[in-house]
């Protein structure tokens, strides 16, 4: 008798049969023969298993709403893995959707405290990355370099900024 174990799924889109899958844009939610049939991974997002192939549920709604599978990757717009609206997904290239990740513990402004300048006179700087390249301003207020650092996400990240995000009730 064979163990099941999480390895022994595997994440293969060209081989997983869509037949008898209805999905519900306006929740999100994906049925198999009526049955709800999303399970939430370790990773944060809901993936859907159908005879040992297992599927993004995000992926899967995708295919089930335009008829086809995305060719790159899908982002939500929402910051929320679980919420697989089709309102919320948008395609997008690898550096788009890191733009719209959360930030780690110690870095949830992008501003950091010190002392900066020649003469030591700025408390705080304001950091942004965008492709290989790091945009700085230095503030003498921890208000100011957060609205910095704001704007220069806004500007340098379009649409994909974390603070473009849009809220959901």
């Amino acid at each position: 008798m064979k163990i099941r174990t999480p390895n022994s799924f595997k994440y293969d889109e060209s081989a997983f049969d869509v037949s008898g899958f209805s999905y519900a844009p306006e929740t999100g939610e994906i049925f198999l023969n009526g049955k709800e049939m999303s399970r939430k991974t370790c990773t944060g997002y809901l993936s859907v298993c159908k005879n040992r192939n297992r599927v993004m549920a995000h992926r899967l709604a995708w295919r089930l709403h335009f008829g086809g599978w995305p060719s790159g990757l899908l982002d939500h717009a929402n910051g929320n893995g679980c919420d697989n609206r089709i309102s919320n997904l948008r395609t997008a290239s690898a550096s788009q959707n890191s733009f719209n990740r959360k930030s780690g513990t110690n870095a949830h402004t992008g501003v950091v405290f010190g002392r900066f300048g020649r003469k030591m006179e700025y408390r705080y700087r304001a950091s942004v990355c965008y492709g290989r390249k790091r945009f700085q301003q230095y503030a003498s207020s921890f208000f100011s370099a957060v609205i910095a650092a704001r704007m220069a996400r806004r500007v340098l990240h379009g649409e994909f900024s974390i603070d473009n995000r849009k809220v959901t009730l």
